[in-house]
């Protein structure tokens, strides 16, 4: 029962917390062209958190390890508290997961909150699908 508590708590302060900018601009682009994959995380994690960490990194790689070895996708695990002005700049304020290419940007955070945990392999289909995006515009 609390375990049930604490995951509906967790998934409803990423919902609240989270501005869905999907395909948006923002103010302060990354100055290159990579595919930044940002897994922003808080003090206290629930298993589904911890769930689309492991997955997005586990995808990143073995599907893009040319890609991040020469940079054109990077993935990096980002601490809301010691990176205020980055979770700032894409108005998370919890868990969330935000991909971004030259400032448009993708927030997958439901569909990670929807997957990670009980399909990681459906959420990793759509991760993947949504990176090949990036790539290619």
């Amino acid at each position: 029962m609390k375990i049930k508590l604490l995951s509906a708590l967790c998934l409803l302060i990423a919902m609240i917390g989270c501005g869905n900018t999907t395909n948006q601009n923002a103010n302060g682009n990354p100055s290159d062209d990579a595919v930044h994959v940002y897994c922003f995380y808080g003090k206290q994690r629930c298993p589904t958190c911890l769930a689309i960490e492991k997955c997005t990194q586990e995808l990143v790689e073995q599907q893009y390890a040319n890609e991040a070895k020469s940079g054109k996708v990077r993935f990096q695990p980002v601490s809301i508290d010691e990176n205020e002005a980055l979770a700032g700049k894409y108005e998370v304020a919890w868990s969330s997961l935000i991909i971004d290419r030259s400032g448009k940007i993708c927030n997958l955070t439901d569909m990670g909150f929807k997957y990670a945990r009980n399909n990681p392999d459906e959420f990793k289909a759509r991760l993947k699908a949504e990176i090949d995006k990036m790539l290619h515009q």
